[in-house]
């Protein structure tokens, strides 16, 4: 088991191996940045691509997405941001290599009314900030917190619990980097897909929450809409086939 993990004095991060029966550990390899978040192992395991968080706005490490060589810990690249006020969150990479990364604010800015973003990378592109259209990326505030995509038609879907007026839902196209669309929902949270991809499962709410089907084909809910109720809020959400038929 591989876990992102830093020191709690220097914020200087790492990526542990834990044997799974047991949780000892067994190795460890730097992350090459402050406060890691998230992680994906890509080219069959022999690299992990990696979100560094960064430390304080006041004088923190610079926030960054790092690509690590798992046998060796040696650094192959790594990605830092144009702007100094998102730190790097969740990341999703396509079986394609495209990457696409969720921010949040830095600490030490306003956790609700400083803006979310997020970041897209077409294999073999240029990194890039989405900044329009301006009333879609300004509405994003707060934590980007859940990435999903849909490889057949290149779209990622983010949501963001406190956008405004009370939560956004956006799609973007990653391979174009451009908008597709957004559904407004109150406090959006996870995101994944059905098997069989015609619809994005989202989990929303705040006084009342549970789930909702959103087609992938409109980006819209049903009409009338399939929803279900749950016991809690859920800040991500996973779909497995390990029990399909």
């Amino acid at each position: 088991m591989y876990a992102t993990e830093y020191d709690e004095e220097t914020y200087a991060g790492k990526m542990t191996i834990r044997d799974a029966t047991d949780f000892k550990l067994v190795g460890e390899f730097p992350t090459h940045g402050e406060w890691p978040h998230d992680c994906q192992f890509i080219d069959d395991g022999k690299v992990v691509a990696i979100t560094n968080g960064g430390g304080n706005i006041e004088g923190g490490a610079v926030p960054n997405v790092t690509y690590v060589e798992v046998g060796t810990g040696k650094l192959l690249e790594k990605i830092e941001f144009e702007s100094e006020l998102m730190n790097s969150g969740h990341l999703m990479i396509s079986d394609n290599g495209d990457l696409a990364v969720a921010h949040a604010m830095r600490e030490g800015l306003d956790t609700r009314e400083a803006l979310g973003a997020i970041s897209l990378r077409p294999k073999e592109g240029k990194f890039k900030t989405m900044i329009t259209p301006a009333e879609v990326t300004g509405a994003m505030k707060g934590e980007t917190l859940s990435l999903c995509m849909l490889p057949e038609k290149k779209v990622v879907a983010a949501t963001n619990p406190y956008g405004a007026p009370t939560g956004i839902v956006t799609f973007w196209n990653y391979e174009t980097q451009k908008y597709v669309a957004k559904l407004e929902l109150e406090q959006p949270r996870g995101v994944a897909l059905t098997l069989d991809k015609k619809f994005w499962v989202i989990t929303f709410g705040k006084a009342n929450p549970g789930v909702i089907l959103v087609s992938t084909e409109t980006n819209r809910p049903e009409d009338p809409p399939v929803a279900f109720v749950a016991s809690s809020q859920g800040s991500h959400v996973y779909i497995h086939d390990y029990y399909a038929a």
